[in-house]
């Protein structure tokens, strides 16, 4: 169910969970492919993020939410990533 991946996620992210937040993001990649791209994005932003600090994981996920992303839209994507992980991509 969307809703409840969503619920999910934005509860890791006010409980400060992050954990909670990346299972929801998971689940949600593998249950909605068509959605996929920006669940890995977003998946990036939580690793980039100062409650988990794993620059490998970010950049990993920032590179499978490219490879998902059409070539008219990666321009965007690439706007919404952070500077520092935009370089190798």
């Amino acid at each position: 169910d969307p809703d409840l991946i969503q619920q999910g996620y934005e509860l890791g992210l006010a409980l400060h969970q992050p954990a909670l937040a990346v299972l929801a993001l998971q689940r949600g990649i593998a249950a909605m492919p068509e959605r996929a791209a920006d669940g890995w994005r977003l998946l990036g932003d939580l690793y980039a993020s100062a409650d988990l600090k794993d620059d490998a994981q970010a950049r990993q996920a920032y590179q499978n939410a490219l490879a998902l992303t059409p070539a008219y839209k990666r321009s965007e994507l690439l706007a919404q990533i952070p500077p520092r992980y935009r370089s190798g991509l």
